[in-house]
């Protein structure tokens, strides 16, 4: 039957009616699902400080407010010991997850005072303290929480990835996950100037979030999405009234709060949200500081929400800096970084570790840049770019090392050599500083000495006519190393500035300690220059134009005509105006003045204001106004004493990254990232090749460099100062600061090393060594010293950490105490040559540890199985009393006989049972060194299974959670150091030589050996071994299966010393 056109126009109706419907309903649950607001909180109650009264004004308003947790605040031990009662030393890894659990209900309930529901809070639960820790990277598979003892999160509250693992790339994909779920307009995170790490971290997590995200044409709320952040932890210097909390030493920000949100309504709320936490509020100390933000207002930085305004904000930023500077007398700034990044998440790069580099794009470094030279320029300070020809590939640090790359100059051309080209075309006034790396496709010296990159490249091919300026010259390691292989005679600094002159560089920068020794630079400095003039390496018309060009900016900057001088100043005083050193103004009158005098003698070009006290007063007695340098680039490198405070480059470019992506700008990344472009002798030295004898020269050159360091800071003691020795370079520095002394290592130590030992692998050695022993006696010593007593008495004590890391392979009675553990699944399979070497050579304490009593095995004298035991067990403690043996212990396992399977051999004596009592003969004999003769790769089971599971008890045996019931016994974990193998193909490893004489008795260790094995008549091994005697090996070797200390040696006695026996 046909329906009529009425039915057919109401079915048409029905349809079109329920397609509306459907939309309705899906774009409904779609608008309920995403969230107007979406806060981003490190802890549980950073959300009600920073933004409560936020919260609660945008929800009366009738907006949708989403919190994500990043961590549940579960590590804060001053917390969770105020809250359960407990002293510090008394808390346990439960007591942290308790209070993690504790936090999440108060922050339920906190929420609830705002109006939010359960399915409005978002508990990420990654380890409280540990966000920094996971952005740089700083752990092995996972991250383990020094509070919880967890690598994943124990909360039931969790919600994804955490519970699979504490990652960087598991938090970057939930956060990813979240914004995409909730598609927020605005989102609230923390400063990145936050002084808290897990504050930084949570605004570096998300803003990598997203970037990540790619924005598209359905992505409106991405491309339209602003950027609120908030301060909860201040280091001073921002509004005291709503930062009242400011510690020691006030800074500056250089981007004020632009937003102010007025929530004087929402008072008493916010508090009573805030009271939710009792947790928190039960110090205090704490409830002050928390309910110090209950006030009429919170305060915001509106971040700008396009490239443009982006770029204008940072100008301004950079105007507000150079403003500051110039008001503290500086006048030269060497900022900004312009090196375009290889991979700009490799930490492990210098420059790309400390943040300092922008961007992966060489459109985007030069985009800040130059936003950030027109700020300053506008502040009145001249900007420095740096580093050229560009160190974005270069992996090793020029203030350790002397850096070089094989980057083809066409490379340079297409990335590093970009922002330095668009920058010369600007009308921008700068400098351009110089590095040290070599550049081997522009020449084989470093670029600071170097007349191709500086003359042809700069000047003539990018037609560069402003100051260049190289980087420091005297404290580099990089220019000493060079000087070395040069073979240019200490104090090489003269010949090397002169050098820098040759190469077309305009102003020689180098750092000294003490107005005398910038003397003996700046007279060693002319001296050579004026050699190579005589010697025409540099002409008198290349200084005069190098001398010319610096008056000239000077003219510029200051205001006053000194063109003239040129015509009238000496050579020497033409010299001096091209150098610029360091200074560090005390609070000695006399050494004051002595700076004064030098300054006035020697006219010189400028000087590096290390901080701000007397730049003034020397600023009016310069004949030629001097350049007055200092170095504020943000992040990490702050200028002394001004303490901006600023973004890094990094987060810097990472922001406007995200303003350019979602502009619908391509931002450049580096795909390759092959990172092989460095060529570093010291990166890839095997440090295996260092011998125990030269490791000892290393540590007894170590305890000279120290005790001469004593005997200078005696001599200040005693007289008030040192006399110089120029010729002598210490592996340690003694930092002067405000505060006090403080001794810090490698300021020049890889050349300390290349000087004592020619071989550069060992130099590196004994750089590598050294860090490690002076990271390890810090930990134990007071950040600063206050008088030069407390240097002597730091560095007596650091002597004698060194001494105690001096391998016990040249202290014969040390050896004695040395407990080596020889494990053997069967009598006859004792290591006999091993026993015999280390109790006769070195009197060292052996201990024998049987599986078995071999009691299956072949019966060469008819005995019952029974006897056979016994009978072979008689026969190890004969052969044990030969060999010097202290003692036989015994596993008590079954010898069932040949077989093959190792998974055979553990059922049948009950793997869980064996690897308990190795475990409780390991915590029983306590050896530093295992030793077996039987190995993983024999073909018995028993050998097999037996070194399988002593192995696997090396890892254990100082759990105390493992097998604890030994503790009831009084026997503690303990920690062996080290586990050998015989080398099954007896090739390679470590040997030992048994061909060698006792010299008590007379015989060799193998004749030793050979009686041992002649009591095992059961086996008739004494017939068989007499035979095979003269095929015996003089040589035993071994290899090292596992370890819990630094072995770089070839005896087994490496790596153990005083301290960890």
């Amino acid at each position: 039957m046909e329906l009529s056109f009425k039915g057919k126009f109401l079915i048409f109706l029905i349809i079109i009616s329920l397609g509306f419907l459907s939309f309705y309903f899906l774009f409904k649950e779609k608008k309920e699902f995403q969230a107007d607001i979406l806060i981003f909180s490190p802890h549980p109650d950073d959300e009600i400080l920073c933004c409560g009264g936020t919260i609660l004004k945008a929800i009366e308003d009738g907006k949708t407010v989403k919190i994500v947790f990043l961590t549940n605040g579960d590590a804060y031990t001053q917390s969770v010991s105020t809250w359960m009662e407990k002293q510090p030393d008394e808390l346990k890894p439960e007591d942290y997850i308790a209070l993690g659990k504790e936090r999440q209900k108060e922050a339920l309930r906190a929420a609830n005072k705002l109006g939010l529901e359960k399915d409005d809070l978002v508990f990420l639960s990654y380890p409280d303290g540990g966000l920094s820790s996971l952005w740089n990277n700083l752990y092995d598979d996972y991250y383990l929480s020094e509070a919880t003892e967890t690598v994943s999160s124990p909360y039931k509250l969790t919600y994804n990835l955490a519970k699979q693992g504490y990652t960087k790339e598991n938090l970057i994909s939930d956060i990813k996950e979240v914004l995409e779920k909730y598609q927020p307009g605005e989102i609230y995170l923390p400063h990145i100037l936050d002084t808290h790490k897990d504050h930084q971290a949570a605004n570096e997590f998300v803003f990598s979030a997203l970037n990540e995200l790619e924005s598209g044409d359905n992505d409106d709320w991405l491309n339209s999405l602003g950027s609120f952040y908030y301060l909860i932890h201040d280091s001073g210097g921002l509004d005291e009234s709503f930062y009242p909390y400011v510690p020691y030493s006030p800074y500056v920000f250089s981007r004020e709060p632009n937003y102010e949100e007025n929530i004087s309504d929402f008072k008493d709320q916010k508090t009573l949200a805030l009271k939710e936490y009792y947790s928190q509020m039960s110090a205090e100390e704490e409830a002050e500081f928390l309910n110090s933000f209950v006030k009429d207002f919170e305060l915001f930085w509106d971040m700008p929400s396009s490239p443009q305004a982006y770029l204008r904000y940072v100008e301004q930023e950079w105007e507000n800096i150079g403003q500051i500077m110039r008001s503290q007398g500086y006048n030269v700034n060497f900022a900004p970084v312009v090196d375009v990044a290889e991979d700009i998440e490799d930490f492990d790069m210098p420059l790309t570790g400390k943040k300092r580099i922008y961007s992966e794009d060489p459109e985007i470094v030069a985009e800040l840049a130059g936003a950030v030279i027109r700020g300053m320029n506008k502040g009145g300070l001249i900007p420095v770019i740096k580093h050229f020809p560009g160190l974005g590939r270069v992996r090793s640090d020029a203030h350790v090392w002397l850096p070089e790359t094989e980057t083809p100059k066409e490379d340079l051309y297409q990335r590093e050599l970009i922002p330095f080209m668009n920058l010369i075309e600007k009308d921008y006034d700068f400098w351009i500083m110089i590095d040290h790396s070599i550049y081997l496709s522009l020449d084989e010296k470093p670029a600071s000495l170097s007349y191709e990159v500086q003359t042809k490249l700069l000047r003539e091919e990018l037609g560069f006519k402003g100051i260049i300026i190289v980087d420091e010259l005297l404290a580099m390691q990089a220019i000493r190393e060079y000087a070395f292989r040069q073979g240019i005679a200490d104090p090489y600094i003269g010949e090397i500035i002169s050098q820098v002159f040759a190469a077309g560089g305009d102003i020689a920068l180098f750092y000294v300690s003490s107005p005398l020794e910038a003397k003996e630079v700046i007279n060693g400095t002319i001296k050579a220059v004026k050699k190579a003039i005589n010697e025409n390496k540099i002409s008198q018309q290349e200084i005069d134009d190098s001398v010319a060009r610096i008056l000239t900016e000077k003219e510029n900057f200051f205001g006053v005509p000194l063109g003239h001088f040129i015509n009238n100043m000496t050579l020497e005083e033409k010299i001096a105006q091209k150098l610029i050193t360091d200074v560090y103004f005390g609070r000695d009158e006399k050494e004051i003045g002595n700076w004064e005098e030098i300054l006035r003698e020697y006219n010189i070009g400028g000087i590096h204001a290390r901080n701000q006290g007397f730049i003034d007063e020397i600023q009016e007695q310069a004949k030629i106004p001097m350049f007055v340098t200092g170095q504020h680039e943000g992040g990490m490198v702050n200028q002394d004493g001004l303490n901006i405070y600023t973004h890094s480059a990094y987060m810097i470019g990472k922001e406007f990254e995200f303003l350019k992506k979602r502009a619908g700008k391509e931002i450049f990344y580096n795909i390759k990232k092959e990172k092989e472009e460095t060529k570093d002798f010291y990166e890839s030295f095997d440090l295996g090749q260092i011998d125990e004898i030269t490791r000892q020269n290393i540590l007894d050159s170590l305890i000279d460099s120290v005790d001469e360091l004593i005997a200078a800071y005696s001599d200040i003691e005693q007289k008030g100062y040192v006399s110089p020795n120029p010729n002598y370079i210490s592996p340690l520095t003694i930092y002067h600061s405000v505060g006090g002394y403080e001794i810090k290592p490698f300021y020049d130590l890889p050349i300390f090393w290349l000087r004592k030992f020619s071989d550069q692998g060992v130099s590196f050695y004994a750089y590598s060594l050294f860090k490690e022993i002076f990271n390890d006696w810090k930990k134990d010593q007071k950040e600063l010293s206050t008088y030069t007593r407390d240097i002597i008495l730091n560095l007596y004590s650091l002597k004698e950490k060194i001494k105690s890391r001096k391998s016990i392979i040249d202290d014969p009675k040390s050896k004695e105490e040395v407990r080596i553990l020889f494990l053997a699944t069967h009598p006859d399979d004792e290591d006999s040559e091993g026993l015999a070497y280390f109790e006769y050579k070195f009197n060292s304490e052996t201990y024998i540890l049987l599986a078995t009593r071999g009691e299956g095995g072949e019966n060469e004298i008819n005995a019952t199985y029974e006897d056979l035991g016994k009978i072979r067990t008689e026969e190890i403690e004969k052969a044990g009393e030969i060999l010097g043996v202290n003692r036989i212990y015994y596993l008590g396992l079954e010898d069932f006989g040949y077989c093959v399977s190792e998974k055979e051999a553990l059922d049948k004596w009950d793997r869980e049972e064996a690897l308990k009592k190795i475990i409780y003969f390991y915590r029983l004999i306590k050896p530093h060194i295992i030793i077996t003769k039987n190995t993983t790769s024999d073909e018995h089971c028993q050998h097999k299974a037996f070194i399988s599971l002593a192995i696997e008890a090396f890892e254990l045996a100082s759990n105390p959670e493992v097998y604890s019931e030994t503790l009831k016994d009084g026997l503690l974990p303990w920690q062996p150091l080290k586990f050998y193998q015989r080398d099954p193909k007896n090739e390679n490893g470590i040997f030992i030589d048994i061909s060698e004489k006792d010299s008590a008795t007379g015989r060799t260790y193998k004749e030793i050996a050979l009686e041992s094995l002649k009591q095992h008549h059961s086996q008739k091994l004494g017939e068989w071994a007499q035979t095979q005697y003269s095929f015996w090996p003089d040589k035993i070797y071994y290899h090292l299966s596992k370890t819990k200390v630094k072995d770089e040696g070839n005896s087994i006695f490496s790596g153990i010393n005083k301290e960890n026996l």
